[in-house]
């Protein structure tokens, strides 16, 4: 859904890091995955995979850009609990 009411579908998604081996796997699954939704239609755009940098700080300012961006969905897998 059209969340923010400008015309558009887009998702933001924020990974904890790009290095960490157990976050590889779900980073490319999620690129892949929201490639399709845009290739399909069902979304308008992405973020690419955000790099959290295992920072919160880092995270809160890839959030800041989310907003900025006008995403309607971020999905963040989070640096600390």
């Amino acid at each position: 859904a059209d969340v923010n009411g400008d015309g558009k579908i887009i998702v933001g998604y924020i990974s904890k890091n790009l290095t960490d081996p157990f976050h590889g796997p779900i980073n490319a699954h999620a690129e892949e995955t929201f490639e399709a939704l845009v290739a399909d239609g069902t979304i308008d755009e992405w973020t690419g995979v955000l790099d959290g940098q295992t920072l919160p700080d880092v995270q809160i300012n890839c959030a800041q850009d989310c907003i900025t961006r006008g995403c309607d969905f971020v999905f963040i897998a989070p640096a600390e609990a």
